[in-house]
Parts: C-alpha cells; sequence; structure tokens
C-alpha cells in the first residue's frame, strides 16, 4: 500500500515522481486526506453508492455536498498501473507545480474505472509523521508482493534469440541451470556451439554494416532505449523472481538489480539524445588554409560476455551504452545465470529493437564464448570476470586487435581509523562484504583497522555477522542466500581451508549450515590477524569471507591498502574528512569511498587499476567505450604546389 497525505485535492511533483518509481503493478494505492468530521477549506467528494464520482475545491461544491462528512477524509483507491495511466494524463497545474486529483478522477470516470470511496474516521488514517505506522503498512504490503512475486511462472528458454528471430541452435543442445537453493534443475537452456555464435555475429554485421540502427539520430534510439526501460520496469517483479532462482540472491537486492537495469537504459538513452549536439566538434589549427572536426561514430559489432553475479545488471551496463552509441551487439551471458539474458532480449524486441542490433546466445564458455571473442567479425569485446579468463580474451582478441574493455576481480580495501563510529563501521564492513554473498568483485575483503579500535570492532563484527539470516532468497528477513553453484561453493571452502593452514584466525562461521539441508549456503566467514602473505588476504575468494588486520600509521594503512596485484576498489572511514580525502588520494584504485562501501552510480565510471581491468563502465566513460574518434581536415587554400609547380 502506498498513501499519499494532505489536507488537499492535490499531487506534488515530488509525490508524483515517487509514484512513478515506487508504483508496481497490481500494487494497492490510497489517495487519503484528514478530518472527515471537521470538513475543511480544501476540498469535498461526491459519493453515490460507495463510488467516488467528483473531488470539488469547496468554492465550486453544491450545499448537498458540502454537507456530506467524506470531505477530506476519502480514500480513493486504485491499482498501481491504473493510478500511474492517470498520473501521466494529468495536465493540470496550480502554480506551485501541483496536480489536481481532481483531474485523475475526472480521467478516471471519462475512462469508465471504478473509484471507490470510503468513510474513515481521523485515527484511522495514517499519519504523515507517524513513521511506525508507516513501517506496518510497508511491511504488510511487502510481504503480499513477495508471495506473488514467488508465484511467476517460468519461461521457455531452449532458443537463442539471432538477428531477431527465437531460433533453436545448430546442434540442438541444452544444459541445465540448477537453483542454488536446492540444487534442483530450473530450466533447460539452449546451448549455442559455434555455428550459432557465427550466425549471430553476421546478424549483428549485417544490421551494422547495411540496417539503419548505427545511422538513426541519438534521439531516435534513446525512444527504443527508453521502451525497453519501461519493459524492464513492468516486469520488475516477475525478472527479480528469475533472479532470485538462477543466482540465488535474497529478493530485495533482486529488485534493486532490475530497477538499477532499468535505470540504465534510461540514462544512456539520455546521453544518446545529448549526443546529436555534440556530434561534431571542430578543432582550432595553426594553418588559416585548413579546418578540422572531429566526430564520434559507433565502433561496430560488439561482443559482450557477462558474469554470473549480476546477471541482467551486467547485461546493461553493456548492451545499453552500446545500443546508446550505435553499435550491435553480441550477448553471451554466464551458462551459471542466462535466464534474463533471454528476457532481455525479449523485452528489447518488443520494444522495437532491429533485427539484428541485439542477440543472445547461451552456452558454455568454451563452445559460445570462446568462438565469440575471437570471431574476426568482431570489432570489440567488452568482458566482465576473472583475471584468468580475461586473459584469455586479452589473448584471443590480440590476433584482430580488437578493441577490449575489461572489468576483472578485486580484493579491494577497506581502511577504518579509530575515531569512527563502531557502528557505521559494522554496517558498512557487512554491507560491503556480504552483499551478494560477496560475490561482488569491487567487494571490500581487505578490512584495516587501526589498533586502538581493533578488539572492539572485531567483537561487534563477530556479534552482527553470525545474527544475518541464511537462507532461500524468497524468505522474508534473508540477507544471505546461496552461493551460485557447487563450484563456487567449493572453491571458497577450499580458500577458507587454505586461509587456516597459512596461520590467519578464523574467528566466525566459514562452514555448512545446518539448515537448509539442500543448496549451496556458507557461513559467513571472519578471519582476524591475517598475515600479509596469506592467500586469504591477497585472492580474490568471491564468497562471503572478510579479512581482518590492525594499523597503526595512516601510512603503514596505504601501503597495506596498495600492496595487492587489484586496483578495483577502496574505501576509508573516519570523522577527520581531510584525513579521508589525503588517504582516498593515497589509494591505488580506480574507485574509492569515503565513510562507506559498495554505492554503485551509473553516471559514474566503473573500472580497476593493475590486474582489475582496462578501460571504464558507466557514466560518459561507459559510453565512449563504444565510440570510435574521427578526425576530418578539410584543405580550403591555393593548389599545394609541393610536387606540381
Amino acid at each position: 500500500m502506498l498513501v499519499l497525505f494532505g489536507d488537499s485535492p492535490l499531487i506534488t511533483p515530488q509525490t508524483l515522481a515517487r509514484l512513478r518509481r515506487a508504483l508496481i503493478d497490481g500494487a494497492a494505492v490510497a489517495v487519503a486526506g484528514f478530518h472527515t468530521q471537521r470538513p475543511g477549506p480544501y476540498g469535498r467528494l461526491l459519493v453515490e453508492q460507495g463510488r467516488l464520482r467528483a473531488i470539488r475545491e469547496a468554492k465550486d461544491a453544491s450545499p448537498k455536498e458540502l454537507d456530506i462528512n467524506f470531505c477530506n477524509g476519502g480514500v480513493m483507491g486504485l491499482r498501481a498501473d491504473t493510478c500511474l495511466w492517470l498520473l501521466e494524463r494529468i495536465g493540470n497545474q496550480n502554480a506551485q507545480g501541483e496536480f489536481y486529483l481532481t483531474d485523475a478522477l475526472a480521467v478516471a470516470n471519462e475512462a469508465g474505472l471504478t473509484v471507490t470511496a470510503v468513510e474513515v474516521d481521523e485515527i484511522d488514517v495514517l499519519g504523515v509523521n507517524d513513521r511506525e505506522q508507516l513501517q506496518v503498512a510497508e511491511q504488510l504490503y511487502q510481504q503480499r508482493r513477495h508471495r506473488r512475486i514467488k508465484e511467476c511462472p517460468m519461461g521457455d528458454y531452449q532458443r537463442l534469440y539471432i538477428g531477431g528471430e527465437w531460433v533453436a541452435p545448430v546442434q540442438r543442445g541444452v544444459f541445465d541451470t540448477l537453483d542454488p537453493s536446492d540444487e534442483s534443475v530450473l530450466a533447460r537452456v539452449a546451448s549455442a556451439t559455434f555455428e550459432d555464435v557465427d550466425r549471430a555475429v553476421a546478424a549483428a554485421r549485417s544490421a551494422f554494416d547495411e540496417g539503419d540502427w548505427p545511422r538513426w539520430s541519438g534521439a531516435q534510439r534513446a525512444e527504443v532505449l527508453r521502451r525497453i526501460a519501461e519493459g524492464i520496469r513492468n516486469r520488475q517483479d516477475e525478472l527479480a523472481a528469475i533472479e532470485v532462482r538462477d543466482n540465488g540472491k535474497p529478493l530485495p537486492e533482486a529488485l534493486w538489480d532490475i530497477a538499477d537495469t532499468a535505470g540504465c537504459f534510461d540514462f544512456y538513452a539520455g546521453l544518446a539524445e545529448q549526443s546529436d549536439q555534440q556530434s561534431e566538434q571542430s578543432i582550432d589549427l595553426p594553418d588559416a588554409r585548413f579546418t578540422s572536426s572531429v566526430i564520434k561514430e559507433p565502433l561496430g559489432v560488439v561482443a559482450a560476455i557477462i558474469p554470473w553475479n549480476f546477471p541482467m545488471l551486467m547485461a546493461a551496463w553493456k548492451v545499453a551504452p552500446a545500443l546508446a552509441a550505435g553499435c550491435t551487439v553480441v550477448l553471451k551471458p554466464s551458462e551459471l545465470t542466462p535466464l534474463t539474458a533471454l528476457e532481455l532480449a525479449g523485452i528489447a524486441d518488443k520494444a522495437g529493437l532491429p533485427a539484428g542490433v541485439l542477440n543472445v546466445i547461451t552456452g558454455l564458455g568454451r563452445e559460445a564464448g570462446a568462438p565469440l571473442a575471437k570471431h574476426p567479425y568482431v570489432d570489440k569485446v567488452a568482458f566482465t570476470g576473472s583475471v584468468p579468463t580475461g586473459r584469455k580474451i586479452m589473448q584471443a582478441a590480440a590476433n584482430d586487435i580488437k578493441n577490449i574493455s575489461l572489468e576483472l576481480g578485486g580484493k579491494s580495501p577497506f581502511v577504518i581509523f579509530a575515531d569512527s563510529d563502531i557502528e557505521a563501521a559494522v554496517e558498512w564492513i557487512l554491507f560491503g562484504i556480504f552483499w551478494n554473498q560477496g560475490q561482488v568483485c569491487s567487494a571490500t575483503s581487505r578490512v584495516l583497522v587501526e589498533r586502538a579500535l581493533y578488539p572492539a570492532l572485531l567483537e561487534r563484527l563477530i556479534t552482527a555477522t553470525e545474527q544475518i539470516q541464511i537462507g532461500q532468497g524468497f524468505e522474508d528477513g534473508v540477507k544471505l542466500g546461496p552461493l551460485v553453484s557447487q563450484g563456487q561453493l567449493e572453491k571458497v571452502l577450499a580458500a577458507i581451508t587454505a586461509g587456516q593452514q597459512e596461520g590467519a584466525r578464523l574467528v566466525s562461521g566459514g562452514v555448512r549450515p545446518d539448515y537448509p539441508e539442500k543448496g549451496y549456503y556458507l557461513t559467513p566467514a571472519i578471519f582476524a590477524d591475517v598475515p600479509e602473505d596469506s592467500s586469504v588476504w591477497r585472492e580474490e575468494i568471491f564468497g562471503p569471507v572478510v579479512c581482518l588486520r590492525a594499523f597503526d600509521t595512516e601510512a603503514e594503512a596505504i601501503r597495506l591498502a596498495n600492496d595487492s596485484p587489484f586496483g578495483l576498489a577502496a574505501a576509508v572511514m573516519s570523522r577527520d574528512i581531510p584525513r579521508c580525502e589525503r588517504v582516498a588520494r593515497g589509494f591505488r584504485a580506480g574507485i574509492v569511498w569515503v565513510n562507506c562501501s559498495q554505492p554503485t552510480f551509473v553516471e559514474a565510471p566503473w573500472g580497476g587499476y593493475k590486474q582489475s581491468g582496462i578501460g571504464r563502465e558507466l557514466g560518459e566513460w561507459g559510453y565512449n567505450n563504444y565510440l570510435e574518434t574521427k578526425q576530418i581536415t578539410r584543405y580550403n587554400g591555393e593548389p599545394w604546389g609541393w610536387y606540381l609547380k
């Protein structure tokens, strides 16, 4: 339930924006006012047989309507999709930019939509300052929503999306994708081989060389991208349910991922529009006989190879900017979590994306990913994943000197000084390593704590970690789901064993829980007093494992933080902001967080130093990843006369 408050039949622009962000199909919306028994001067409700017929300004109301006790205490109930449909059609605004509910009701009645009204007592109306009641209402709504999400049906995933059509793999192969929460077969999925890769690349090549998409204006491409974003939002619950089943993450995290996915397409739609005003840049030259300008052009056919930790979101990070730039794409998701990539293809198809502009092939890495990375008709490879696979991508791309961008691993440090608030520090440590079961490339898995705070922080961290609820992603209150696969679980368990053998002190977790009995679950692990040369301190584990050690000076903290082959991210916490800024500039990392860990915004660049990758994603930097720069220089002078006099 979403409740709107006010003494007048108005909707502020802020409320309208909140509605557009928050409402989902099927949600109940209540618009409530106050003072049912003490009519105010602002508005009246006309009700006939329980149906709300009109909302009037007091000055326009008839004497009969003025006597009605509903007044500002009425409740207008609509489905969320209906409410959004109405709000999009409200045109009348007052001087403050507020929208009249009067207009919403008029549109509803014209469309024949039923709007109900009930009389309420003042005490029954949730007050805008009553946080406790609001929280109860929100919890009830989320519980109903989660039950509905859990019942979302699965689709058919035994076809590839190539050239605007759903086609069977040439060799008719399929593979199983598993639900990591109970190890059951979730779906049978089309298994592409090199023949299918050839077909997909050929479709993308044809769409780029001969199709309209690269030659459309940015505004035209933006229209399609926004329709894709809308299609994602319209199916947010269903897509989140698929991610929970396919990846194992808790539902609130999956819902957040899908919302960010839609936002990513919206953001790059905006950049595509802006490109129309920045299509050509003049350059000042020292020779007046010449004029020169620079234009940006789409790079070509992109092979986008994505990991399993944020399946649909990682697809958006590559597909959205590539499409915005005018490129065509062959998307290869991880075989562990292939489902939402195929769903994205269906959404793009319905949004009117021309055939061949986006192609999605599912399959094993060696049978589909490797042939795609080295395909001669691919102009760029954009890859997110492990360092070993990244090396293979670079080697494959070297034959044709392909353009590449790599977002690889990390072993990110989090430096916490003794003046930090201990509760805030523990919260951000937990968020920095246990979000998504620790399967995050930027996870702040190395925590450096100033010695004076170290004992108390460690004790508080252990207590908080052991209270984390583990379970299936649809269960209420779960903050840690299963790891993505049996192989990943075994890898993390092996790393924990190695850490213990190398002298790191395991002070909490790191074992299989008694419940649930099936599934790839692991209790979150904390290592203390970890030696600098320990593998758990130096190597990426990609699981819910955090390592702590103490430091004495700022210089030592920076040295320990930078002593890593990785450089994706780093974080620092202190009440001393100048010190935070100083340390932030001392980190050798592409992403630095101050007094937090892991916030990610599509507007800001994402990428790392050293073995953490090449290039940047997100923001305008991610957009430029998919553009080529061309200079055009013109001669406007007399005959050149160098050879011909």
